[in-house]
Parts: C-alpha cells; sequence; structure tokens
C-alpha cells in the first residue's frame, strides 16, 4: 500500500514538473473604436530578469535610471552605491564607474536620478543630490559640472534640482529640475544658459478666473495663502532622431477620488517647443484610454528608431505601446513579484528591438522581446508609416492570423485596397476596421465610380419617381375637389386618424378640428411615441458607417424608450401645472397629445436623416444637421399652435408660458434628486439607529 502511495506521489509531481510554465499575470489589451478594452495576444513578452549577479557586478543598490548608448552599450545608474554600471549588447558588465574626480580631488555623485550618453560617449548625470549637472568619461574624471545658472530668469529662491536629461543634435543640453514650471531648463552646446523649453500652458478654468478676480481685492498676506495657477512640471522626457522631443506633463491629482483630473500628457516638440502630436485614434477609444489612464502615472518614456513609442507608468505597472502617431499597439505588464511584472519601475528604453525596464525596488532589469504577434504589427506599421500598403499586407494577414479582431490591421489592408483602386472591398476591410474616415473616402470614389457606370438607369428612375409624385398629386387633388377645412367650427368629414397627419402641413386648422371637433386620439399619439423611441434605436442602428461608427451592442431600446418617456412627461406635467396657475384651458391629456402630435416633423425627419446618411459622405453631413434643423422647427411651429388654440392664449403669452415650462422642468428635476438626497440621508440614520439600539441590546 505504502509502495502504492509513492508511486502515485511521484506520478502527481512528475505531471506538474512537465506543466508548461503558467502564462503572464498580466493580459495585452488594446482599445476597439468604441472605446472597449480588447484583448490581444501579446506583443512583447518577458525573456530575461537580471540581477546584478546575473550582470557581474554582484548586487544593485537603488538603480534610478537606465539608458542606451548609440552603440550599444547600456548604463544604468546605481544612486544607491553612488556608480555608474555599463554593459555590453549580451547584458554583461563591461565596467564599473564608481570613483569620481574633480581637479584630481574625489567628488562622488549623490542621489543621482538621471543619466545621458552622447554620441561620443560622455556621460551626463543629474547630481540631484550635490545640486549640479555633471559631465565624465568612463574614467569617472569630472570634465564639466553645471551648477544653479546665474541669471535673472532664474528665480534665486528656486534650488537647482536636476533630475531627467537628455541632449538633441546640436549638441544642446535639456535638463528637467525639481519644482521648475518653466520647462526644461535649456544649455546651449557649451554648456551655457539659455533659457527654459517646453513649458506648459496653464488651463484657463472657472476657479482659476475666480481667484484672479478676488486676487484684485486682497492684501499681498491673503494672495500668498491662496492657491498659485502655475503651468505643470514635466515628468520626463525622450529625444527622437529627427531631433523632436517627447514628453510626459501630469495631470492634476484629486486625492480624495486616487485618479487625475485627465491622463497625463504626452506631447512631440518640435524645435521651437511647438506641440506637433497627432492621434489617429478613433475620439471614443482614446476616451476611453484617457479615462482609464487617470489613474496611472506615467514616469518615463522611449522613442525608438523605428518610430514606436513605449510609455511606462508605476501606479498600475503598465506599458502602453504605441506607433509614431500615438495609435496605441497594445498595452501590457502589472504590478507584483512575477516574471515581467514590476514593484518599483523608474525606466525604461530600447536595446535594438529589446524592451528594457529598470525596476527600483526589484533591483533587476527586465528585457522584454517582440512575439511573432509583435514582430508582424512591427513590421505591418513599419510598412504603413512609411506609405508602402502594398508591403504592409502580408504582414497584416500574419497579424489576423494571431488575432482576427485586431482592426489596425483591417485598416492597413482596406489602405493598400483602397490604392490599388478596389474601393469596394477596401470599404469592407474599413467597415471591420471601424474607421468611418476612410470608409467615407472609400465610398466617395465608389460612389462616383457607380454614378458614372449607372447614369442612363438612376436618371430613368428619377424620371419614373417624379411621374409617380405627380400621379399621387393629381389623384388626390380629384378626390379632395370642392372640399375645403376651415379653422372655424364647420369642417368636412374626416377622420381623426387623418386629422392627425393633416396638421402638419395645417397646424393651425388641423389643432382647431382637434380642439373644437375633439378629434384628438391618444391611439395616434401612443403611436408616434413608438415612432419616436423607434428613431432613437435607428439613429444608433442604422446611421451610415461613413458618419458614425456605432457599436451595435450599445443599442439599448430600453433606455431610449425610458429617456424620451421622463423628458415628454415632464414637459407635460410642468405646461399642465402651469396651465392651472395661468388660466389655460387643455387638459393633462391634451397637452400630452399635442406634444406628439407636434413631434411628426421630428419624427420623420430623423428616420429621413437615417436614410440619407447611407447615402452621402463625411464632408456632406452638413446637410443631416439641415434635415434635424428643418424637423426641430417645424415641430416647433406646431407646437406653439397646439398650445395657443388649446390653452386659448395669445402668441406672446404662449411663448412665454413654454419658457417657463422649461423653467419649471428644471425645478422638478432638482426636487427629484433633493428627495432622493433627504431619503438617502433618512435611510442612513435610521439604519445608524438601528445598529446602535442592537449594538446597546448585545451589550445589555
Amino acid at each position: 500500500m505504502r509502495r502504492k502511495s509513492v508511486c502515485i506521489c511521484i506520478l502527481i509531481f512528475s505531471v506538474l514538473f512537465c506543466l508548461p510554465a503558467a502564462a503572464a499575470p498580466y493580459r495585452s489589451y488594446t482599445y476597439d473604436s468604441y472605446g472597449n478594452a480588447v484583448t490581444i495576444p501579446d506583443v512583447y513578452e518577458p525573456a530575461l530578469i537580471l540581477n546584478g549577479q546575473d550582470m557581474g557586478v554582484q548586487t544593485m543598490g537603488t538603480p534610478t535610471d537606465l539608458f542606451v548608448s548609440q552603440s550599444g552599450d547600456i548604463y544604468i545608474l546605481d544612486s544607491g552605491p553612488g556608480r555608474i554600471l555599463v554593459l555590453d549588447g549580451n547584458y554583461k558588465a563591461k565596467s564599473i564607474i564608481d570613483h569620481f574626480t574633480l581637479n584630481g580631488e574625489d567628488s562622488p555623485i549623490t542621489d543621482a536620478s538621471g543619466l545621458f550618453v552622447d554620441n561620443q560617449n560622455r556621460i551626463f548625470v543629474a547630481d540631484t543630490g550635490n545640486r549640479r549637472v555633471i559631465r565624465t568619461g568612463t574614467d569617472g574624471v569630472i570634465t564639466a559640472v553645471i551648477d544653479k545658472p546665474e541669471s535673472a530668469y532664474f528665480n534665486e529662491s528656486v534650488e537647482f534640482l536636476p533630475e531627467k536629461l537628455v541632449i538633441d543634435r546640436a549638441g544642446n543640453l535639456y535638463v528637467k529640475c525639481r519644482n521648475i514650471y518653466q520647462g526644461a531648463v535649456l544649455f546651449d552646446k557649451e554648456l551655457g544658459f539659455e533659457g527654459f523649453f517646453g513649458s506648459e500652458k496653464v488651463v484657463t478654468t472657472a476657479k482659476a478666473l475666480s481667484d484672479f478676480f478676488w486676487k484684485q481685492f486682497m492684501t499681498e498676506e491673503q494672495k500668498d495663502a491662496m492657491a498659485d495657477y502655475v503651468p505643470t512640471e514635466i515628468t520626463n522626457f525622450d529625444i527622437a532622431d529627427d531631433g523632436f522631443i517627447f514628453s510626459i506633463s501630469p495631470g492634476q491629482n484629486m486625492p480624495w477620488q486616487n485618479m487625475k483630473t485627465e491622463m497625463d500628457g504626452i506631447r512631440r516638440l518640435n524645435p521651437k517647443a511647438t506641440d506637433t502630436t497627432v492621434n489617429k485614434m478613433s475620439k471614443s477609444a482614446y476616451q476611453s484610454m484617457a479615462q482609464d489612464a487617470r489613474r496611472l502615472n506615467f514616469i518615463d518614456l522611449t522613442y525608438d528608431e523605428n518610430g514606436f513609442l513605449n510609455i511606462i507608468d508605476d501606479q498600475k505597472g503598465r506599458i502602453y505601446h504605441f506607433d509614431r502617431n500615438l495609435q496605441l499597439i497594445a498595452a501590457f505588464g502589472s504590478l507584483g513579484d512575477y516574471d515581467g511584472t514590476f514593484l518599483g519601475p523608474v525606466a525604461i528604453d530600447m536595446c535594438g528591438e529589446d524592451l528594457l525596464v529598470l525596476d527600483s525596488k526589484k533591483a533587476t532589469v527586465t528585457v522584454f522581446r517582440l512575439t511573432d504577434m509583435g514582430r508582424a504589427v512591427h513590421q505591418a506599421v513599419g510598412f504603413y508609416n512609411q506609405g508602402n500598403y502594398e508591403e504592409a499586407i502580408e504582414p497584416w494577414q500574419r497579424v489576423l492570423e494571431h488575432n482576427p479582431n485586431y482592426e489596425l490591421a483591417y485598416i492597413g489592408i482596406g489602405s493598400a485596397l483602397y490604392n490599388r483602386q478596389e474601393h469596394q472591398s477596401a470599404m469592407e476591410y474599413f467597415l471591420k476596421g471601424r474607421d468611418s474616415e476612410r470608409y467615407s473616402d472609400a465610398y466617395k470614389e465608389y460612389r462616383i465610380i457607380s454614378m458614372r457606370s449607372n447614369f442612363v438607369y438612376i436618371f430613368a428612375g428619377l424620371i419614373a419617381v417624379f411621374a409617380a409624385v405627380m400621379l399621387v398629386r393629381y389623384i388626390l387633388r380629384k378626390r379632395r375637389r370642392g372640399i375645403v377645412l376651415t379653422s372655424g367650427l364647420q369642417s368636412r368629414d374626416i377622420s381623426r386618424y387623418k386629422l392627425a397627419f393633416y396638421t402638419v402641413l395645417h397646424p393651425g386648422g388641423g389643432f382647431d378640428e382637434l380642439h373644437y371637433r375633439r378629434k384628438n386620439s391618444l391611439r395616434m399619439s401612443i403611436l408616434y411615441f413608438a415612432a419616436l423611441v423607434l428613431m432613437g434605436a435607428f439613429e444608433q442602428q442604422f446611421i451610415g458607417p461613413q458618419i458614425n461608427m456605432r457599436d451595435p451592442n450599445s443599442v439599448n431600446l430600453t433606455g431610449v424608450f425610458f429617456s424620451r418617456l421622463i423628458i415628454l412627461f415632464l414637459f407635460v406635467l410642468s405646461n399642465w401645472a402651469l396651465s392651472a396657475l395661468a388660466d389655460g384651458k387643455a387638459t393633462f391629456i391634451d397637452i400630452w397629445i399635442i406634444t406628439l402630435y407636434s413631434l411628426q416633423p421630428y419624427i420623420y425627419c430623423g428616420f429621413l436623416r437615417v436614410l440619407v446618411s447611407n447615402f452621402i459622405i463625411k464632408e456632406e453631413a452638413a446637410y443631416l444637421q439641415f434635415i434635424m434643423i428643418v424637423g426641430i422647427l417645424w415641430s416647433l411651429t406646431m407646437l406653439l399652435s397646439g398650445i395657443m388654440i388649446f390653452h386659448e392664449y395669445e402668441l406672446g403669452k404662449t411663448i412665454l408660458s413654454l419658457i417657463i415650462t422649461l423653467i419649471g422642468m428644471l425645478l422638478i428635476i432638482f426636487l427629484v434628486f433633493l428627495l432622493y438626497s433627504l431619503f438617502q440621508q433618512l435611510t442612513s440614520t435610521i439604519m445608524t439607529l438601528m445598529n446602535e439600539i442592537s449594538f446597546r441590546v448585545r451589550m445589555g
């Protein structure tokens, strides 16, 4: 029996050890054009986790920055012991710079937080603890020191605390300093102070304007006690091969909600410090990413030679992987103690195709490498950004083999088909990629070609439609000859159902007949309300994809129903309550019927807008707005006529009553929220008393 148990245990352990390694403790994802986070196959995967012993330097103390030089060497700033580790392309130590001298005397670095290596392999270090920037070589000899600039533009009360730095192709040095809000401190190639670069603009808010107003009447002591509105401090930056600087600017914190007012800003600054950022993400996808990123804190970024931007955050351990147009390719990473996760990420850089992340708390460097999916995406995006759409088709198809729902791949293939003049096929791919702008461009060309090839049939169809309309008008005129509907009490015998439609073209006579002959129909009003709800569903479901690609899964008929019902009910209730005070004659049901009858033009124009949207391009969207404006004005005219006739008001009093009705709706909403708040407080008080009584009973 014991031998059998031992064999079973050996078998179990054998199976466990033969199992593959667990998947990464996070998921890679991106955002679709509807703003939903969508899981995708990994673009990067952790390949190496390097500690000090793996690099051949025993252990690292407190690493604070990482930089890969043009020669391919990797420099790690180990701030704890005050040294710089130099690794080769195989991540093995070449040298350790742990002894710094200035003019023959020891000059150690203290609490250093940033470094940069120029194309001459000169090392620049932000020696924060010593309030200086130093330039040194691999021998540790300091050849230049930058202290606090002596300039009228540099506030004397602010300490010089450099933290991060970059150097452009002209040799200009940009230093990010703590508590400096004018941007990066700029030094020329001779290390002379030039001024500031890349200051953020102060956003003008209502509170800022209010504080500015009250400061005009305050004493100096009161002004000092108020908040100062200054540009946000740059967090970090990196320089691209073209000399443009990518920078991160933090959003304003909201500590009580553990988030920020907005996502940390990402800017691409040209030599004139003008932001040239181009975001090709769809509006909804970008908004969703920005909403999620309000809980993140971007700390470093790196821009590689292939045009990809990687940004890392230290709150969730996330890495955002963008192309040059800030189109999100993938987001991945997490906080944790597993491979590929971080405890205290502080720096990120590229070494060839490898993505390096420095973890200060783990004292490790994580090396991420492209997966097959990632390599295909990079190859396709590279061709795509260069305008080589044909060459991009094959890698895009490989991407779709890994992930059939990757929208960017469909857009890439659609662009290639568009260049081939295969517009109909391009439209299908743009539709799958949910790119309404490119879909509109392809549809424009397809429409032109279709109209040219089918001009005879289109012209014949228009003539047929015109003839049919004229025939119908002739028949209707013949049937109505001699019959006149007046606005008085005498009228022809017309059913209440036909009269509902008649009010659209003759609101005065129609509402007169409804009022004096009592031919209003509650059933017809309910039918119009159903049409109003249906129109809302149609707008979400069937609007032309070249105008707006909505998520078909987001159509909420229940939400459309109740939102429109509540608005209608509030309007009718408010107007009926006003009529009781202002000698109005219409009943609650009368006002309900008047309102629904008056909405007919708005409903008809809504359906017409949906229909027309499928035959126009994005540049012609103004026609859709014109259709809805006509519908709204037409309905408003009918509503004025109906209210005036049923309440027996003058025109001026009718207009005033509608304005007061809208104010009444706002008051009703305010009272409802007030009652809800009071009910919540009452419920909370009762629960507190019950808990207190229960506690005292148990204690007694």
